[in-house]
């Protein structure tokens, strides 16, 4: 991949193509390709200038998928710090913009699993009166003492008619 980079930003001087080169590249990290295109731009071979513009525009367009304190490094000392700030700023608000929504996504999860300890205690808490002339709804017998289950809408059944997967009123229409 590195060859391929170089000759994309080096030889042909396209950076837009050595950027879709990184981003078409399946079972590589788009973050390593990255990094290895900004080594390219800004350590050249001997006797080639570093490529500080594109290198620059990678940082402000695929900033969080880099090493920040490797990018930094590899920034030459003489590179203008407004163009370098402007990558900052860019990198920094694409952090806390995924930060953000990684917050909005946690606090979902945690009011979705409110909701759900919620129902299960209020299904807990519902009551049923079992008595004497109380019939299962799958066979008509009397429930009694007999292990039973309850259904979502609070009809009973026994718990041998539920193993057997029997559906309710299925023996009436026999």
């Amino acid at each position: 991949h590195a060859e391929a980079l170089r000759l994309l930003a080096r030889e042909q001087r396209n950076p837009a193509l050595a950027l879709a080169y990184c981003s078409n590249q399946p079972g590589v990290p788009e973050s390593e390709l990255y990094m290895q295109l900004l080594r390219i731009y800004l350590q050249p071979m001997v006797g080639e200038e570093p490529m500080l513009a594109p290198a620059i525009a990678l940082l402000q367009s695929h900033g969080p998928h880099l090493d920040l304190l490797e990018a930094l490094r590899l920034l030459p000392a003489d590179a203008p710090l407004r163009d370098v700030e402007q990558a900052l700023r860019s990198i920094s608000c694409q952090v806390q913009k995924n930060t953000r929504h990684a917050q909005v996504l946690c606090n979902l999860q945690k009011a979705r699993s409110v909701q759900v300890h919620n129902s299960l205690l209020r299904a807990r808490a519902r009551r049923v009166v079992v008595n004497d002339e109380t019939l299962c709804v799958v066979c008509g017998k009397r429930v009694a003492t007999s292990a039973f289950g309850v259904l979502p809408d609070g009809e009973l059944l026994h718990v041998a008619c539920k193993l057997h997967g029997a559906l309710p009123h299925q023996s009436s229409a026999k």
